[in-house]
């Protein structure tokens, strides 16, 4: 006959045993919080990360703008020595020291220490204060520059017929070298600059043209200047050198025409562009071709057009400063519209999380508040009831139908436990009453003998675990019988309940006191040996052998016992009858030995 697999009940959990057991495990509180967390980790890290890319963009925008505007600063440090050459190219052509030239170069030189100071903060700034082939060209490039400005100053004190050539040309040439040895931090930052943010290669690229078209005009024009002031031809060496100057200023100009239509669609550069075109490619450039041409054919004019020549070129030179200045504001506007942007969306964002964070709290909060605490309240106080305790109050329903009508069949149900608990707490109480009345002497108050054998089993049990020995004093009133004989049973009452109050008193609150049948009494001991034991035994005699009962004639009567004292032993298999017969034996001893004494059992084998 073929057995069918047995089926679960209706309501029992199917499946893997392990998938039941990791279901049981978790509380209705504890899968509502897991889940309310994951809900609220996942939406704070879709959040986080909305905000991490806003961030990196905000980042990446501040970067490259320290970055630009420290290139900005190494171009313009450059284009400002080069400005300081041509000054002093234009002081040593006078024939007369000028007072306003001389105020435009001192002018011009805490300029450029200026920009030298600033562009060594930046450095600090970006972190690249540390980089030594940064830090030793800037050192080297400001000593160069300190030198050649003292020459040039020794050159100036001197007349002008006094002025050697050679040290004039090697005044230019050092100038020109301190402009080459900044190519080196130029193309060192600039790489940076792009490495931070490739999307401003152009800017990078563009102004350096730029500054490059500015400073081979400015070469070209120191190249001539000499021979004008001294009405000589170029020689063929100097041909050479300003071809290849001019020759490289056009290269400069056709790789501009293909950069600068990414900016022409901003004004401003329009307008820069403009102005270049017709005052540096236009007039500059033609004067240079010009000029060489005229020191290539014939002599020169004289020593002032020389002067004129510079004074008149110089500022022209300015248009194309203004034009790589209207790029570089272009780009870090740019840069700085790019960070405000990023930073008003990561505030956006941060606000967004903020408030999502708390509006799915407050949900969580809500749900609990509404449903998972009440069903939490309600599994407890269904608990609670099946233990037993009706003590709970839901005089307050929560909010919603449901829930309110849930614990309205909770509190019926309560009630009715209630009941039940009362008829429960009256039956116990009536037999723990009748209980106390069973083991209890009605006269003396003392345990009696079927309470005393119920007390001794667990008293021997836990002394056995403990290892220690039970104590046991018996006594029997001395002519007893003659006291009821002489003066009634009443006065023999008395004699009873005046004796089990001594004892009471004398003995220690943990000495179980006890009747144990008609004038006989036990005391039962824990933790003494067998002299203390026999020291208790003969304080209890005394204190029995010291009290009187006036009796209605007004004659007092006093009484005597008789102890017998025994020790159990310790042993497991020690009990309670062995321990009243040891103590019996004795009090037969102390009888037979006169009464009014103690005698105490031998020790058990």
């Amino acid at each position: 006959m073929e057995v069918l697999p047995e089926q679960p009940c209706n309501g029992s959990p199917s499946g893997p045993p392990d998938k039941i057991s990791m279901q049981t495990k978790l509380t209705l509180n504890q899968k509502f919080w897991i889940s309310s967390i994951l809900v609220i980790a996942v939406s704070c890290t879709l959040a986080g990360q909305w905000a991490r890319s806003n961030y990196q963009a905000y980042q990446l925008a501040q970067r490259s703008l320290k970055h630009l505007t420290l290139y900005q600063t190494v171009l313009l440090t450059t284009t400002g020595i080069s400005t300081e050459r041509g000054l002093m190219l234009a002081q040593m052509s006078q024939s007369q020291p000028s007072d306003h030239l001389q105020q435009a170069l001192h002018a011009q030189r805490r300029y450029n220490d200026q920009r030298f100071d600033r562009l060594n903060r930046l450095l600090s700034q970006s972190g690249l204060a540390n980089d030594p082939l940064i830090q030793d060209r800037l050192k080297q490039s400001r000593r160069a520059l300190g030198a050649a400005r003292a020459e040039a100053d020794r050159l100036f004190s001197q007349p002008r017929a006094a002025r050697p050539k050679q040290r004039i040309t090697d005044s230019l040439r050092q100038m020109i070298a301190i402009v080459d040895g900044m190519r080196t931090v130029i193309d060192d930052i600039g790489t940076r600059a792009i490495e931070s943010n490739t999307r401003i290669t152009r800017v990078v690229v563009t102004t350096r043209t730029i500054t490059q078209l500015r400073e081979y005009a400015g070469r070209s024009l120191a190249l001539l200047a000499p021979p004008m002031m001294e009405g000589k031809c170029l020689t063929g060496e100097q041909q050479g050198q300003s071809e290849q100057l001019l020759g490289r200023v056009n290269e400069l100009q056709d790789l501009l025409e293909s950069q600068l239509p990414t900016y022409m669609n901003e004004g401003l550069v329009r307008k820069a562009r403009a102005d270049a075109n017709r005052r540096y490619f236009s007039d500059v450039y033609a004067t240079l071709v010009e000029a060489r041409l005229q020191c290539m054919l014939n002599a020169p004019s004289p020593m002032y057009h020389a002067s004129e020549f510079i004074l008149q070129t110089q500022p022209k030179l300015q248009s194309l400063e203004r034009l790589r200045d209207a790029v570089f504001q272009i780009a870090i506007e740019g840069l700085r519209t790019s960070r405000e942007v990023t930073r008003r969306q990561i505030m956006l964002t941060t606000a967004m999380t903020i408030a999502i964070g708390l509006a799915l709290l407050g949900q969580v909060l809500l749900t609990r508040r509404t449903l998972i605490a009440p069903l939490l309240r309600a599994r407890n106080d269904i608990i609670a009831l099946a233990e037993g305790n009706t003590g709970c109050n839901t005089a307050t329903y929560p909010s919603g139908v449901e829930m309110r009508e849930l614990f309205r069949a909770i509190d019926i149900l309560r009630s009715s436990q209630q009941r039940r608990n009362i008829l429960e707490r009256e039956r116990e109480i009536l037999t723990t009453q009748l209980q106390q009345q069973a083991e209890t002497d009605g006269l003396t108050g003392l345990i009696n003998r079927r309470g005393l054998d119920s007390q001794c089993q667990h008293l021997f049990a836990r002394n056995a675990v403990l290892g220690r020995a039970v104590g046991l004093i018996m006594f029997d009133i001395d002519h007893f019988k003659q006291v009821n004989d002489e003066h009634g049973h009443l006065v023999g009452d008395r004699v009873l309940q005046a004796v089990a109050h001594i004892v009471r008193r004398v003995c220690r609150g943990n000495d179980i006191v006890g009747r144990f049948g008609g004038e006989e009494f036990v005391i039962l001991v824990e933790g003494l040996d067998a002299p203390a034991l026999r020291h208790l035994a003969e304080k209890v005699r005394r204190a029995i052998a010291g009290m009187s009962i006036t009796l209605e004639n007004g004659q007092p009567l006093t009484v005597s016992a008789s102890f017998g004292v025994a020790l159990s032993r310790i042993h497991p298999q020690s009990t309670w009858p062995q321990l009243i017969e040891m103590a019996d034996t004795a009090l037969y001893l102390a009888k037979n030995a006169g009464r009014d004494r103690v005698m105490m059992a031998p020790p058990a084998d």
